[in-house]
């Protein structure tokens, strides 16, 4: 989404990652917002994320998100061909 004066534009749509993430029965991690500055950050690889709190707070809960997913994924075997 872009947020513009604190109101969120969905331009590629709304809840479609959730929604589809439910029927696939997966775990919907977060979404980021479409910031300018963290365009411009990654483009000169220093992420915003470690100087900038409210970006910081996005990826925090977004990795938390990945995180717990994780834990909850049972792998018995791993073939390695």
């Amino acid at each position: 989404y872009l947020e513009e004066n604190s109101k969120k534009n969905f331009i590629f749509g709304k809840n479609g990652v959730l929604n589809e993430a439910k029927l696939q029965n997966l775990n919907f991690l977060g979404e980021i917002p479409i910031y300018k500055k963290i365009s411009e950050s990654g483009d000169i690889g220093e992420p915003c994320s470690f100087s900038d709190q409210e970006v910081g707070e996005i990826f925090e809960d977004i990795t938390e998100n990945l995180l717990d997913s994780m834990k909850k994924v049972k792998i018995k075997k791993v073939k390695i061909e």
